[in-house]
């Protein structure tokens, strides 16, 4: 329950993204950016299929060629059709 203007309202968390979040919906594509880790590096500059967004971890299912990972909606850039 959210307190906007002293009036109490009930949400759905699929109605809830962190502030500012890029939304993509699934079939989107996009580009992967900005991963640090040496296991997620090699995927920056990949093209990806959104598939989902998961809610209960704030990240986007995304498919990069034949695998499927999960990602933060600022590791990802909106390419346009």
């Amino acid at each position: 329950r959210v307190n906007a203007s002293g009036e109490v309202k009930a949400f759905r968390a699929e109605n809830l993204r962190p502030a500012g979040e890029l939304i993509f919906e699934p079939g989107d594509k996009a580009s992967i950016h900005g991963l640090k880790t040496e296991a997620g590096q090699h995927l920056n500059g990949s093209m990806c299929e959104v598939l989902r967004y998961l809610h209960d971890v704030s990240r986007y299912e995304v498919k990069v060629g034949n695998e499927i990972k999960a990602l933060k909606g600022e590791n990802l850039r909106a390419c346009p059709d």
